[in-house]
């Protein structure tokens, strides 16, 4: 039960490569426990958070609930076994220690240093960096071994074992026919055969009370990749597929060219034969009949969600001739039922008055200018101290960068110790550099935007008069530029939008017909309005309309 108090905490992690390291949940969490009580510190039982997950990233469970704790003033003190356990790479786990510090949440390590001092903070870098390393052995000898493991005629233990049909024999390292499993695969097959949709087969199976391997709901996808996994045949390859890690918290799964793949013989025996299998494998690549398919444009698909639900709202036409716009979620699905009750919104009415009201902004500049001023009187103090404070680190880093190079040459320190402790050092001074020129650009940006205010007035008239000519396509052109998107029910309509500092860019693209186009044009400058949301860089406007229904809705 959570209290208003702040109280205490512990952080335990494990991967399953390490479990038998003398690294344990539980051993962590007794030698954490221990340091507590000698800091005169009760860790109530609620306040231990443990979790098995890879150290990679920072997108765990238990390390998410830490940082709300942390975030609302819940959390005093936080322990942790030793840094790796809180986070492997480097630069997350100096992004973490910054952020409990400003929270005022101190951070205790049982082994590695806990202080806020310069050389601790180092240090803790350096461990972090040398965990990063040691993560990506790990990987490499694990995808070594798997690979060798293939190669002599076994599938790797953790891969394949939860594939629907089958159950998997431990000992024998192969697969087992489940034979209910297997007569659902084969009607999945038959109904494939016979025409059936992929939405219509999953529905089929829901509708019988038939769950997945995991106990959920069929999905399309789901049923598609039981179709097209040769393993119902037989045949068995693995390294097919690769997952990479995107600079971020993404990962995307790359396709192997098929002779690197490596086949197994004898794990999967076959549940349909092969001519049904390349039969269904035809019946799949045939286009679907088409039937009822609207050309009736629509205005505001892609830039209008529901009121009620929050759900995608698409374009619905009734007797072929009453265009209106419908959220997704009144109408069933495969997977779950139908989950709004949302009215139909007339789509000739929410369509004039989002244009309008975009239009109305820009017939008075003095909105843009209003919250031009506001944004970077409240932000321009925000952005000294934020590039005073990476200046400082810049600076600090490269006076450890000369201590470094001062002790080589007096003959403290070989060529091993400084390779090992300069790296860290300089990635960390290039991270700071890196940083600092981000917001030196965007400050930049900002005073440009301050001292365009006497054109914003011109520009404003200018782009109404391009607008005003546009087409369908130039419309929407003009909302994926100026970022608009609408919140509507039957009665009700919220428009949002920004208008760039930059007003020009909009003169230049408005005219262009592809929506494509301009959000990859403005791709970099969305990136930094999401992160600097308050800088000034992006104006955002904001108005309500009730009574839709006056309008005919």
């Amino acid at each position: 039960m959570e209290t208003n108090v702040a109280s205490p905490a512990i952080y335990a992690r494990v991967s399953t490569t390490q479990q038998m390291e003398g690294t344990s949940l539980e051993t962590q969490t007794a030698a954490c426990q221990q340091i507590a009580e000698q800091d005169g510190q009760r860790v109530a039982p609620d306040r231990v958070l443990n979790e098995q997950a890879s150290g990679a990233d920072t997108d765990r469970p238990m390390l998410t609930e830490l940082r709300r704790l942390i975030n609302e003033g819940k959390i005093s003190r936080i322990y942790v076994y030793s840094p790796d356990r809180l986070c492997r790479n480097p630069f997350d786990l100096m992004t973490l220690t910054e952020e409990f510090s400003a929270a005022g949440t101190q951070l205790t390590f049982v082994q590695g240093p806990s202080g806020d001092t310069s050389e601790d903070k180092l240090v803790r870098y350096i461990l972090g960096y040398v965990g990063e390393k040691e993560r990506a052995q790990i990987a490499e000898r694990t995808t070594r071994g798997k690979l060798a493991t293939a190669r002599q005629g076994q599938m790797p233990t953790g891969t394949g074992k939860g594939l629907y049909g089958y159950v998997y024999l431990k000992d024998a390292k192969r697969r087992e026919v489940s034979e209910f499993e297997a007569e659902i695969v084969r009607r999945i097959f038959v109904w494939a055969l016979e025409g059936d949709s992929l939405y219509r087969i999953a529905t089929k199976l829901n509708s019988n009370d038939i769950p997945t391997k995991g106990g959920n709901k069929w999905h399309p996808l789901t049923v598609k990749r039981i179709l097209t996994n040769e393993a119902y045949i037989g045949v068995d390859y693995y390294g097919r597929t690769k997952t990479k890690k995107l600079r971020g918290r993404g990962r995307v799964v790359e396709q192997l060219p098929k002779e690197q793949w490596i086949r197994l013989e004898n794990f999967s025996p076959g549940i349909v034969d092969t001519k049904t299998f390349h039969l269904v494998q035809r019946q799949l690549t045939l286009p679907k009949p088409q039937q009822n398919l609207s050309k009736t444009p629509y205005l505001l698909t892609g830039f209008i969600t529901c009121g009620l639900c929050g759900g995608h709202v698409v374009g619905a036409q009734l007797n072929r001739r009453y265009r209106y716009y419908r959220c997704r979620a009144t109408a069933p699905t495969s997977v779950k039922p139908a989950s709004c009750r949302a009215r139909y919104i007339r789509a000739e009415a929410v369509e004039s008055i989002v244009w309008d009201k975009v239009m109305q902004v820009l017939d008075h500049p003095k909105i843009v200018l209003d919250e031009l001023r506001k944004q970077s009187d409240g932000s321009k103090g925000d952005l000294s101290v934020e590039l005073s404070r990476l200046r400082a680190e810049i600076r600090r880093c490269q006076d450890l960068e000369g201590r470094l190079v001062k002790l080589y040459m007096y003959g403290e320190i070989d060529d091993d110790y400084i390779r090992v402790h300069s790296g860290p050092i300089k990635l960390l001074r290039e991270r700071y550099q890196g940083e600092l020129q981000n917001l030196s650009n965007l400050r930049t940006q900002q005073i440009e935007a301050e001292t365009a205010e006497a054109d914003i007035e011109a520009y404003c008239k200018r782009i109404k008069k391009n607008l005003t000519r546009l087409d369908h396509d130039g419309k929407r052109s003009a909302f994926a530029v100026l970022n608009v998107s609408a919140v509507a029910t039957h009665d009700q309509v919220v428009v949002k939008g920004i208008v760039p500092s930059d007003i020009t860019t909009i003169e230049q693209t408005s005219a262009l017909p592809h929506v494509c186009t301009l959000r990859s044009r403005w791709g970099g400058r969305l990136r930094g309005w999401k992160r600097w949301s308050s800088r000034g860089l992006l104006c955002p406007f904001l108005v309500r309309i009730r009574r839709l229904a006056g309008s005919g809705c």
